[in-house]
């Protein structure tokens, strides 16, 4: 399979999710670009390095074009922090001593910050404006 294939693959995989809209969530899209990725990196015929960022980037990105992805409010769903992100990194950095944040306490605080979010917007607020607040609401963010 060619990184083509791979990728067109990782979107079909979405897509599937999206058949069941209450199935897209972040472990189950996460599970999906880690296997994606693993894929890529197992490949010793292909030379590019994409890493988990980058594959959200591409999801980000045929999800506004509408390329291959199922159009529907799932795909505002399927956009959160992912290692290697500055979200990820916002809520890493209140890691201390044998205080350590895994997979569980990284959904509890994700949909902690949405409910706060949400009643503060007086809306329900989609993930991918989590993710967005984490990103740009990070120490030292550059936005110039």
């Amino acid at each position: 399979d060619s990184i083509i294939d791979k990728l067109l693959f990782l979107l079909d995989e979405i897509n599937k999710l999206a058949e069941v809209p209450s199935s897209v969530n972040r472990i189950s899209v996460a599970n999906l670009v880690n296997a994606a990725n693993e894929s890529i990196k197992e490949d010793k015929g292909c030379r590019c390095e994409l890493g988990k960022f980058r594959l959200m980037l591409f999801l980000q990105g045929c999800g506004l074009l509408g390329v291959r992805l199922l159009p529907g409010a799932h795909l505002r769903h399927m956009f959160f922090p992912v290692e290697g992100s500055g979200s990820w990194t916002h809520i890493k950095n209140y890691e201390s001593g044998d205080y350590r944040i895994d997979d569980t306490k990284m959904d509890s605080i994700i949909k902690e910050l949405q409910l706060e979010l949400s009643a503060m917007a007086g809306r329900h607020v989609f993930m991918d404006e989590v993710e967005v607040c984490l990103c740009e609401s990070r120490d030292r963010r550059l936005l110039s």
